[in-house]
């Protein structure tokens, strides 16, 4: 049996329209990877089974809130319909677990039965008297259409319509559950029923949608045609209704229809943006119906009528370029973007792209003059500048792209990253002696070591400059003048010594890591430092002199410890002495172990605390293990006589961690009774003797000891409880697991995490109905509570009532502001709507919900999401893809690009993307990404120049070691 596991709380005490919708709207969709909750698949029978009775002491419900939905439902009896007010009252019920059963008394109130008396009355609303039978019928059908019953809802909707002749909508209902059934012509009758009743104007949109889609997924498209010509008959000249029906039409594969409309609404928009986006549906119709040439020709139009550096234009050229490139080679691009500036030739961002084309051709030379081309025209634009520099540098020109640096460097505001590369430029000519590579890289680094004078940072950092160009002794000296400049901040002190340490200097290093415990640098933190650095670096002894330094002065608990432990490591007890330690007679193992002891003994003198006294103990049990000597301590221990009680139990208490720290639990076990004979009720003693008693396998004795513990220790007791139930549930005793549980819920009723501790011990107790009944009342108490709907909803799939399932997700997902929470309920919702077959419903609720213009990009994502799990990963890419036309810096925006370009197998845009995560970010690890790339598109970059590139940022010498690595590996590839 899968049995399930709900969230603990660490608390527990207190498109449709097509792609070219306006871009905010557009990005207002989307989303990421599943990880669902696995509740588990219990026997029907055991549904039923009753629930134990201290679990019945429940919460009443929030006397206000029920006011509230009881004035809702009064409301919705005079008008019943779907909406808000429905919404509102179903999900109360659902927290009540009564849903059932209102629906029930409002089938026999419609029927003139008598109403069924087992309904709890403060879980389930009374039928107010103005209720008539027919609106109880249609209420009931109403839930029932809900809860996914259809069998149940078709004949209560049908008994609804014929007792309320001239309402529409029991006759739309009606359909809806006619179709789901599967009974189309049933449907169309209900549907032209409704139609007949004059449904308000309000309602005849989404009725006459709802029946042209059903026909049309029912292979009627003749009539479906005729449905939406009704309803634009219905709403002459409103383009608002004509997209509704452009945008269901694309949605529902009838693209030709979809593409003369849209056509038309273009045509006749007077706003520049609306037109702009009625094109670009039409042209994602276009691609659907295979008229590539025709896409192209939109595109290109189109590119003409937006501003060319805008982000629009951005996303025309993007769509540009998927076309030629889908089925045609890099030529055909070239060819398109020259024809381009024949008659644009003042548009830079177009020639950046065709350099990129010819690039990607494998036409270097022709590329480049391209971008002198556009430098000519622009010449403060730096990315035009850059582009030209990558691609001489990827030849080999050097001296060339040196050249254009000094430009840069005479006109950025990046002047000084700018004289960095050009400096580290010139170290790579390869057409120049050593001596002179150094002397322009020094020439190029000059106005850094002008500002190296007087900035301590900025003289560190040329420094590392230095070191590359050859230059160590200057690259000292500088690295000195950084702990001059500034002479009370310890980092550069730090990294001085560093340098001397990689210069085989180390005797030099330690000297001047000394200085730290000199003024004006001497403080607590800073001793410690030295210490930490003087033992990672080798010199154990000084090392331990100035622990023993920080520990001679007013210092606490923790640096007491840490001393112990490095006395402990320097001795050799557990592990060898480092490679290269010279202790002296000073510090031989003996005298560690005794110092050590020592510190520890005042630590224990310092603690203010039951725990840090257990934590202080605990180091000294293990201590004396790792030397050999804990077995005479233990027997020193058992035979001294203590005066006082509190030193009978610090003795009591040392045998117990000592006996623990062996591994010899009987004895620890016998030490912690005489403890707490010493201590009666100790929530100390207490908790290390069941942890004892668990540990040697006496779960009987150890649930009693968790029993006297959670009285003992109110503040703990939800955790104690916790324990208490898992241990009693190891024990096989289910009723005394949910007693515990039950506790919980008693004390802490109001809080939600409480009842799904409670929903877990009853699945693992074999009792799903009491669980379920737990995890209601886990929303009930906090309706926002994201992990508790979660939890339900998860119940709920497993029992196939996806409906509501995907209703409590909706909530959660309405409640939560974390988009990584957010993603993950989307995922969940668009499984659950792919297996219940309603995935085109659920995919336009997501498209058509409220856009936020300010932050675009989280919406993009939701729906790039849902688009990914249902598998259509070229939609999705093409969402985030516009998105990234926007913020084309958008890191997390790239990573899906090339997440869902490898979903799809496309290794272009894959590379293309990543392509630019490494540009943007220009680190190691980017470059590992894209050369592991699956049949990486390697006419887009060069490896050597990305790896070189990378390490110019990165100089460790680990991350050289593994650029060389990967341009091997680079180089074996065919």
């Amino acid at each position: 049996m899968c049995l399930y596991r709900p969230y603990r709380s660490s608390q527990m005490t207190g498109s449709g329209g097509m792609l070219c919708v306006k871009l905010p709207r557009l990005l207002s969709w989307l989303p990421s990877a599943p990880v669902f909750v696995l509740f588990c698949c219990v026997f029907a029978a055991a549904l039923n089974a009753a629930e134990p009775a201290g679990f019945q002491q429940q919460a009443q419900p929030d006397s206000e809130v029920q006011a509230n939905v009881e004035r809702l439902f009064a409301a919705l009896v005079r008008n019943p319909r779907f909406g808000t007010s429905f919404d509102r009252v179903v999900r109360w019920h659902n927290q009540q677990g009564s849903l059932a059963a209102m629906q029930a008394r409002l089938a026999a109130h419609g029927q003139g039965m008598p109403l069924p008396g087992d309904a709890d009355a403060s879980a389930t609303l009374g039928i107010p008297a103005t209720c008539t039978p027919e609106a109880a019928l249609l209420l009931s059908g109403m839930i029932a259409l809900q809860r996914a019953d259809v069998t149940t809802a078709v004949p209560l909707l049908t008994a609804a319509a014929a007792g309320r002749a001239t309402d529409p909508l029991p006759s739309w209902y009606l359909a809806r559950a006619q179709l789901q059934l599967g009974a189309t012509e049933a449907a169309i009758a209900a549907f032209e029923q409704s139609l007949s009743r004059r449904p308000a104007r309000s309602d005849l949109l989404e009725l006459y949608r709802d029946y042209a889609v059903a026909l049309t997924r029912a292979q009627r498209n003749d009539e479906a045609m005729s449905v939406w010509k009704r309803l634009e008959a219905a709403f002459p000249g409103d383009r608002r209704v004509a997209q509704l029906v452009a945008e269901s039409l694309g949605r529902e594969g009838r693209w030709s229809d979809a593409l003369e409309r849209f056509e038309a609404l273009a045509s006749t928009a007077t706003d520049p943006e609306q037109r702009a986006q009625l094109r670009l549906s039409s042209v994602e119709l276009l691609q659907q119906l295979r008229r590539d040439a025709d896409a192209l020709q939109t595109l290109t139009e189109l590119l003409a009528d937006v501003d060319p550096e805008g982000w629009l234009a951005r996303d025309v050229r993007r769509r540009i370029e998927a076309v030629i490139l889908k089925q045609r080679s890099p030529a055909q691009l070239v060819q398109f973007y020259e024809q381009w500036l024949q008659q644009h030739s003042e548009d830079l961002a177009s020639i950046e792209r065709l350099a990129a084309a010819l690039q990607l051709d494998n036409r270097a030379t022709e590329a480049e003059r391209w971008l002198q081309k556009a430098i000519e025209l622009a010449p403060a634009q730096v990315s035009l500048r850059e582009s030209l520099i990558e691609i001489q540098v990827r030849s080999g020109r050097l001296q060339e792209a040196a050249q254009q640096y000094e430009i840069l460097c005479a006109a950025s505001d990046r002047a000084s990253e700018y004289h960095r590369r050009l400096g580290l430029l010139h170290l790579q000519r390869s057409d120049l002696k050593p001596e002179e590579r150094q002397q322009l890289a020094l020439q190029a680094w000059s106005p850094l070591l002008s500002e190296a004078e007087t900035q301590a940072t900025v003289a560190a950092d040329v420094a590392d400059l230095l070191e590359k160009a050859g230059r160590p002794e200057r690259a000292l000296e500088l690295a000195q003048k950084a702990t001059r400049i500034a002479p009370d901040q310890p980092q550069f002190v730090q990294q001085l010594g560093e340098r001397l340490l990689r210069r085989q200097q180390p005797q030099q290093a330690r000297d001047v890591w000394m200085r730290l415990a000199r003024a004006p640098l001497r403080s607590p933190d800073t001793l410690l430092m030295l210490a930490e650095i003087l033992q990672r670096a080798g010199f154990t002894v000084e090392a331990l002199q100035t622990m023993r330094e920080v520990c001679s002065e007013e210092t606490g608990l923790t640096e007491r410890l840490r001393f112990a432990e490095m006395l402990r490591e320097a001795g050799g007890f557990g592990e060898a002495p480092s490679p290269g330690s010279d202790l002296t007679s000073e510090f031989t193992p003996d005298a560690c172990l005794s110092e050590a002891l020592k510190q520890l003994d005042l630590a224990l003198q310092q603690s203010e605390s039951p725990e840090q006294q257990d934590q202080v103990l605990e180091q000294r049990s293990r201590l004396l293990l790792l030397s050999g000597r804990l077995p005479t301590e233990l027997s020193l221990l058992s035979t001294a006589e203590a005066t006082t009680d509190a030193d009978k139990f610090l003795n009591c208490w040392r045998r117990v961690l000592g006996h623990d720290a062996d591994s010899d639990p009987v004895n620890a076990v016998i030490a912690a009774r005489e403890a707490l004979q010493l201590q009666q009720g100790s929530p100390r003693v207490l908790n290390r003797l069941a942890a004892l008693l668990e540990k040697s396998g006496r779960l009987t004795e150890a649930a009693t000891v968790l029993e006297q513990l959670a009285e003992a220790d109110p503040r703990q007791a939800s955790a104690t409880l916790q324990h208490l139930a898992r241990t009693e549930l190891r024990l096989g005793r289910a009723d005394r697991a949910l007693s515990a549980a039950s506790r919980m819920t008693e004390t802490w009723p109001d809080n939600p995490a409480t009842w799904q501790f409670y929903a877990e011990i009853a699945f693992e107790a074999g009792q799903p109905a009491a669980a379920i009944s737990a995890l209601r009342q886990a929303v009930r108490v906090s309706p926002e509570d994201t992990e508790a709907l979660k939890n339900l909803a998860g119940v709920l799939a497993d029992r196939f009532e996806t409906a509501e399932s995907i209703q409590l997700l909706w909530q959660a997902f309405d409640t939560t502001t974390d988009s990584d929470s957010r993603l993950d309920l989307l995922a969940r919702m668009t499984s659950l709507a792919l297996r219940s077959q309603h995935f085109a419903e659920f995919l336009e609720r997501v498209e058509r919900r409220p856009a936020n213009a300010e932050e675009p990009v989280p919406a993009a994502l939701e729906l790039a999401l849902v688009l990914q799990e249902a598998g259509d990963f070229r939609r999705a890419r093409g969402i985030v893809e516009s998105a990234i036309a926007v913020d084309p810096e958008n890191e997390q925006l790239l990573r899906r690009a090339v997440q869902l370009a490898e979903r799809e197998r496309n290794p272009e845009a894959a590379t293309r993307w990543q392509l630019q995560l490494v540009r943007n970010l220009n680190s190691l690890d980017e470059v590992r990404r894209l050369l592991a790339l699956d049949a990486v598109d390697t006419r887009q970059f060069s490896a050597a120049e990305l790896l070189r590139n990378a390490v110019q940022r990165q100089p460790q010498r680990s991350m050289i070691h593994e650029a060389v690595q990967l341009a091997l590996s680079a180089q074996q590839e065919p």
